[in-house]
């Protein structure tokens, strides 16, 4: 990778930091703070949530690929690299959810339908969380356990472990939403600065 493969991963996250707790403390609440009654408002009209919506899952799949391609050049792990194409998957899974925000607002739609597509949605949407969560925490680990892995890849990894802890509990995993800018900061960080750093090395 050269050093531009590095710099757009870089503001990637940064903006991911600044979108990510925007978006989701922005639709908790239009639902008062209740995830279904939030869905249901969220599925049955297009707005520019949706759009902000796709965007950030698109930031997040290239984050989990960029990372992956620097795992490959430099810390040679299967594992890593396995973790972080599930979680690109997953979350490619959660985001594509807002095909039903489109069928819903252009549809005519009986009330009892879209609260049965509204339900399914939802108990769809907390098992891929709820996968996702536990993914991010076993690759946190696998980094953890990676001699070659850097304290700033380490400070991401214990950040997004603690968040994939609280994300599990489903009940708590509002905080989530404080811990993962964080770890995209610190992600950023690893961008920018180190694997130039150790390619010139």
């Amino acid at each position: 990778m050269n050093h531009s493969s590095f710099i757009k991963p870089g503001i990637a996250a940064i903006a991911l930091a600044i979108l990510f707790p925007t978006y989701w403390l922005y639709f908790f609440g239009a639902g008062a703070h209740d995830f279904e009654a939030a869905l249901a408002t969220d599925m049955t009209s297009l707005s520019l949530s949706d759009l902000l919506f796709v965007v950030i899952g698109i930031l997040e799949i290239y984050l989990y690929l960029s990372l992956r391609r620097v795992f490959k050049d430099q810390l040679n792990s299967s594992a890593l690299s396995v973790s972080l194409l599930i979680m690109s998957t997953l979350v490619a899974l959660m985001h594509l959810t807002v095909l039903f925000d489109v069928y819903l607002s252009l549809t005519q739609t009986s009330a009892s339908a879209v609260e049965a597509v509204v339900s399914v949605v939802t108990v769809a949407s907390i098992i891929i969380m709820v996968l996702y969560a536990m993914t991010a925490a076993l690759f946190s680990i696998f980094v953890f356990i990676n001699s070659s892995a850097s304290l700033t890849l380490k400070g991401f990894a214990g950040l997004l472990l603690v968040a994939a802890l609280l994300q599990m509990t489903v009940l708590f995993a509002f905080l989530a939403l404080f811990l993962f800018p964080l770890a995209l900061v610190m992600l950023s960080i690893y961008f920018l600065k180190e694997p130039q750093t150790v390619e010139v090395v």
